[in-house]
């Protein structure tokens, strides 16, 4: 048995023994935790895809609350915006601005407010662009937008941006390009 042993006395023997016995449970704790683990990153990936697609639902009923809001800020400004054109900027002859789909180049182009009228004489077409706050980023697309308008319309036009809140900055901008910028509490308040 001392061989056995290598020169161990018992009780070094017990002693290492009862260290690698230990060990090999701190190992088998371990691969337990794994797998716990790995059953835990499954759920959590789960629980993602899950997540995404009700951000996704989300996002989409979000885009259709702020399509309803576009379009009751449209609607009134198709009935309200006449009335305060005639009054702050002289144009008469509107009795209610429209949606129009134009074509231009084989491409269908929407004006969210449309109207002919009249100042001084002269024959002015009213475009506007409907948008619940009015950034910088929503001016320079409309200036895009009027640059490609006006292929169509000759006449003198009136450009204007209406919305619920425009920003300082995009007012600015806005004015320096020739648009108008009207937003909602101007028509109760001035209008």
């Amino acid at each position: 048995m001392a061989e056995y042993f290598m020169g161990l006395t018992a009780e070094m023997y017990r002693a290492i023994t009862t260290i690698v016995d230990d060990r090999v449970k701190e190992i088998r704790v371990t691969r337990e935790y794994f797998d716990d683990l790995k059953g835990i990153v499954r759920e959590l990936a789960q629980a993602q895809v899950r997540t995404e697609k009700e951000l996704r639902n989300l996002a989409h009923q979000v885009g259709r609350l702020s399509d309803t809001v576009g379009y009751g800020l449209e609607d009134l400004g198709q009935w309200i915006l006449p009335a305060y054109l005639e009054k702050a900027y002289g144009i008469t002859g509107i009795k209610r601005c429209t949606r129009k789909f134009v074509a231009v180049d084989s491409q269908k182009a929407e004006i969210d407010l449309y109207a002919r009228g009249k100042r001084n004489g002269e024959t002015v077409v009213v475009l506007g662009e409907s948008k619940n706050r009015i950034g910088k980023t929503e001016v320079k697309n409309f200036v895009k937008r009027l640059r490609f308008l006006e292929k169509v319309f000759k006449e003198t036009k009136f450009p204007l941006l209406f919305g619920y809140w425009a920003h300082p900055d995009a007012e600015q901008l806005a004015k320096d390009r020739g648009i108008e910028v009207i937003c909602s509490y101007q028509l109760t308040r001035e209008g």
